[in-house]
């Protein structure tokens, strides 16, 4: 299981290292062109996503990441993200499933609109630091525009991001350590 984790996790940091080189961007496909649009991190630290559903795994990067309680046993951990709208359809429909479930029914949370996320902490592929959260459900979901504050809506010199936000709670947490071999 952790031979399977770590090559997950490489796998992970591989393809968001070479989507940043190759500069895959939702905006490519859209037909009007628009600018890249790069996000400034302390020290280039990112925050990278591996998802593992029932029907495949899912990796984005993340914009902000949230611990929101789960470093004590009486609580179960709940967490988190917010990211740029989009290439995460397998996130995007079990929180729609969930939705629906939530909806119509009391009753106990189906296992199979569970999950597991893991967050990598990356700086150019080094983990800096990571987490494993297991039996995940989203308990929390809405999209809206993010913008500067400074400029309206049009100015070209400003911008705004349309994000997600996902708030999830999960049955556990594994703080991974990351490998201090070179």
């Amino acid at each position: 299981m952790i031979a399977r984790r770590k090559k997950i996790t490489i796998l992970a940091v591989i393809s968001v290292v070479i989507a940043s080189f190759v500069g895959l961007q939702i905006n490519e496909i859209i037909a009007e062109p628009t600018g890249t649009k790069n996000f400034t991190y302390a020290e280039n630290v990112k925050i990278i996503v591996v998802f593992e559903f029932k029907d495949g795994s899912e990796v984005t990067e993340a914009q902000t990441f949230e611990q929101k309680r789960g470093f004590n046993i009486k609580n179960k951990p709940v967490f988190e993200l917010v990211k740029i709208v989009g290439n995460t359809p397998l996130l995007y429909a079990i929180t729609d499933e969930t939705q629906q479930y939530r909806k119509t029914t009391f009753s106990r949370f189906p296992t199979e609109l569970e999950f597991d996320v893991e967050i990598l902490l990356a700086n150019e592929g080094e983990i800096l630091r990571s987490f494993a959260y297991k039996e995940c459900s989203v308990v929390k979901y809405k999209v809206y525009t993010e913008s500067d504050m400074e400029e309206g809506y049009v100015s070209t010199s400003m911008g705004f991001a349309l994000v997600d936000e996902f708030t999830f709670q999960c049955d556990s947490i594994e703080p991974l350590i990351p490998s201090s071999e070179p």
